[in-house]
């Protein structure tokens, strides 16, 4: 969704925590009405993801952002909203939408909290299906 981003621009995010501290991440946002880092997700490969245009967020204040020309402004994240420190994201955007169908095998895989999901998951997905213990 792009009710969270200033500016309301379209942005996939992405994290680059790495797996085992997800689930240290993981909280609940009232204010959005959902859990941020769901113990499911599909990692994509850093180098792929950055061949298809993704950046890493530019964390700010009010001012880092008026700074900013119109071109980054979908990559900015207030630093700080009084409550969170959104750093802890480590966050990268692709701005506009991703065709998951464009992402070779070799360049995900899904991930999920159970050896039984996993066999679930790994019958319908074109990627490899990883165990990730969400209580890590």
């Amino acid at each position: 969704s792009n009710k969270a981003i200033r500016g309301a621009f379209r942005v996939v995010s992405f994290t680059a925590a790495k797996l085992d501290e997800l689930g240290s991440m993981r909280a609940f946002r009232s204010h959005r009405g959902r859990w941020d880092f769901e113990p499911y997700g599909i990692s994509i490969d850093r180098d792929f993801l950055i061949s298809i245009g993704a950046r890493e967020v530019i964390y700010g204040d009010d001012a880092a952002w008026r700074s900013l020309p119109a071109s980054s402004r979908p990559l900015f994240q207030l630093v700080n909203d009084g409550s969170t420190d959104w750093r802890i994201e480590q966050e990268w955007r692709v701005i506009s939408d991703i065709d998951l169908s464009q992402v070779p095998a070799e360049n995900a895989f899904v991930f999920v909290p159970s050896e039984a999901e996993a066999r679930h998951v790994a019958r319908i997905s074109r990627w490899p299906v990883a165990v990730v213990d969400p209580q890590t």
